[in-house]
C-alpha cells in the first residue's frame, strides 16, 4: 500500500517492485525511493491504470493530452522514462524540481 495525501497516492515513477530490474538494466544500483522518482497520482489512476507498469508503458496507454498533463504537473524532465534511463531521469527530475523550488521560493 502506498502513502496517501488526500485523494492522491505517492507513486514511484519507476515501480518499487521493479527496483532490481532497473538496477540490472543500467548496471548500477538505483534508489527508487529518491524524491526524483516519486510523484502524486490520483488513487484510482495509480491503483487501476498505472500499477507496477514501466513509466513509458502506462504513459503510452493514456491519451496524449492526459500523458502530457501528468508529465507537466509532475515535472518530468526531457529524458525518455525507460528502464535504461532511470538514473538519468531521476537525477534530471531532481535538478528540475530543485530549480523550480528555488525560483519559486528563494529568488
Amino acid at each position: 500500500m502506498s502513502a496517501s495525501i488526500g485523494d492522491y497516492s505517492v507513486d514511484h515513477i519507476y515501480p518499487k517492485s521493479r527496483e532490481e530490474t532497473v538496477s540490472e538494466s543500467i548496471g548500477e544500483t538505483v534508489d527508487v525511493d529518491r524524491i526524483g522518482n516519486l510523484q502524486l497520482l490520483p488513487h484510482e489512476m495509480n491503483e487501476e491504470i498505472k500499477s507496477d507498469q514501466w513509466p513509458h508503458e502506462w504513459l503510452d496507454d493514456l491519451g496524449n493530452a492526459e500523458a502530457e498533463r501528468i508529465q507537466r504537473v509532475n515535472q518530468y524532465p526531457d529524458v525518455e522514462p525507460t528502464p535504461e534511463n532511470a538514473q538519468a531521469f531521476i537525477q534530471a527530475r531532481e535538478e528540475q524540481i530543485t530549480d523550480y523550488l528555488i525560483d519559486k521560493y528563494v529568488k
